[in-house]
Protein backbone atom coordinates (compact mmCIF):
# COMPACT_ATOMS: atom_id res chain seq x y z
CA UNK A 1 0.00 0.00 0.00
CA UNK A 2 1.48 3.20 -0.72
CA UNK A 3 0.85 6.37 0.91
CA UNK A 4 0.93 9.49 -0.84
CA UNK A 5 0.99 12.80 1.35
CA UNK A 6 0.16 16.25 -0.02
CA UNK A 7 0.95 19.78 1.73
CA UNK A 8 -1.73 21.50 1.63
CA UNK A 9 -3.18 23.96 -1.01
CA UNK A 10 -2.85 26.86 1.41
CA UNK A 11 0.76 26.01 2.05
CA UNK A 12 1.76 25.91 -1.81
CA UNK A 13 -0.10 28.93 -2.72
CA UNK A 14 2.28 30.96 0.05
CA UNK A 15 5.63 29.52 -1.23
CA UNK A 16 4.15 30.53 -5.14
CA UNK A 17 3.13 33.68 -3.41
CA UNK A 18 5.27 36.66 -4.81
CA UNK A 19 6.18 38.93 -1.73
CA UNK A 20 7.05 43.14 -2.65
CA UNK A 21 9.43 44.35 -0.26
CA UNK A 22 9.34 48.49 -1.09
CA UNK A 23 12.24 50.57 0.07
CA UNK A 24 13.90 54.08 0.07
CA UNK A 25 16.86 54.07 -2.23
CA UNK A 26 19.81 57.86 -2.16
CA UNK A 27 21.96 57.94 -4.90
CA UNK A 28 25.67 59.05 -3.25
CA UNK A 29 25.28 62.52 -4.21
CA UNK A 30 22.13 62.35 -1.30
CA UNK A 31 19.60 61.92 -4.43
CA UNK A 32 16.92 59.82 -2.90
CA UNK A 33 13.67 57.60 -4.29
CA UNK A 34 11.65 54.51 -3.72
CA UNK A 35 11.60 51.10 -5.14
CA UNK A 36 9.43 47.88 -4.94
CA UNK A 37 11.51 44.46 -5.63
CA UNK A 38 10.39 41.00 -5.47
CA UNK A 39 11.30 39.61 -1.95
CA UNK A 40 12.26 36.42 -3.41
CA UNK A 41 14.85 38.21 -6.12
CA UNK A 42 16.71 40.10 -3.22
CA UNK A 43 20.30 38.56 -3.47
CA UNK A 44 22.32 39.67 -1.34
CA UNK A 45 22.90 42.95 0.99
CA UNK A 46 25.93 44.46 1.65
CA UNK A 47 28.58 47.44 2.52
CA UNK A 48 28.14 50.08 -0.20
CA UNK A 49 31.42 51.98 -1.75
CA UNK A 50 29.95 55.72 -0.89
CA UNK A 51 29.68 57.22 2.45
CA UNK A 52 25.88 58.41 3.25
CA UNK A 53 25.84 61.93 2.09
CA UNK A 54 23.37 63.48 5.53
CA UNK A 55 26.40 61.05 8.09
CA UNK A 56 29.72 60.89 7.10
CA UNK A 57 30.06 57.91 9.51
CA UNK A 58 28.21 55.64 7.69
CA UNK A 59 28.44 54.01 4.13
CA UNK A 60 25.69 53.58 2.50
CA UNK A 61 24.51 50.04 1.95
CA UNK A 62 24.36 47.92 -1.83
CA UNK A 63 21.33 45.52 -2.52
CA UNK A 64 21.84 42.87 -5.07
CA UNK A 65 18.72 41.83 -6.67
CA UNK A 66 18.37 39.15 -9.38
CA UNK A 67 16.18 41.15 -12.69
CA UNK A 68 14.55 39.19 -15.29
CA UNK A 69 18.03 39.32 -17.81
CA UNK A 70 19.46 37.02 -15.58
CA UNK A 71 21.63 39.84 -14.05
CA UNK A 72 21.57 41.92 -10.98
CA UNK A 73 20.56 45.18 -10.16
CA UNK A 74 22.25 47.60 -7.47
CA UNK A 75 20.60 49.64 -5.21
CA UNK A 76 22.23 52.17 -2.75
CA UNK A 77 20.21 52.33 0.65
CA UNK A 78 20.84 53.47 4.38
CA UNK A 79 21.37 52.00 7.18
CA UNK A 80 17.75 52.45 8.28
CA UNK A 81 16.32 51.29 4.61
CA UNK A 82 18.44 48.34 4.45
CA UNK A 83 17.66 47.05 8.11
CA UNK A 84 13.74 47.96 7.36
CA UNK A 85 14.09 45.65 4.19
CA UNK A 86 15.79 42.55 6.18
CA UNK A 87 12.85 42.62 8.71
CA UNK A 88 10.57 42.84 5.71
CA UNK A 89 12.35 39.73 4.46
CA UNK A 90 12.33 37.79 8.14
CA UNK A 91 8.60 38.59 9.02
CA UNK A 92 7.61 37.19 5.88
CA UNK A 93 10.38 33.88 6.13
CA UNK A 94 8.73 33.97 9.57
CA UNK A 95 5.33 33.97 8.45
CA UNK A 96 5.88 31.43 5.39
CA UNK A 97 7.33 28.91 7.98
CA UNK A 98 5.11 28.89 10.72
CA UNK A 99 2.12 28.64 7.89
CA UNK A 100 3.95 25.20 6.34
CA UNK A 101 4.08 24.18 10.15
CA UNK A 102 0.70 24.52 10.20
CA UNK A 103 0.03 23.45 7.15
CA UNK A 104 -2.88 20.37 7.04
CA UNK A 105 -2.18 17.34 4.90
CA UNK A 106 -3.83 14.89 2.88
CA UNK A 107 -3.35 11.16 2.70
CA UNK A 108 -4.41 9.34 0.13
CA UNK A 109 -3.90 5.27 0.51
CA UNK A 110 -3.94 3.51 -2.73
Amino acid sequence: MRTLILLAASALLVAASEFTVVFETMQCNGDRGFASVAMENVSKIESGSCVNPNDAKQKLRQMLVKNERGSYDTFSLTQEAAEDVMVQIRAYNKARLENLQKANTLIISK
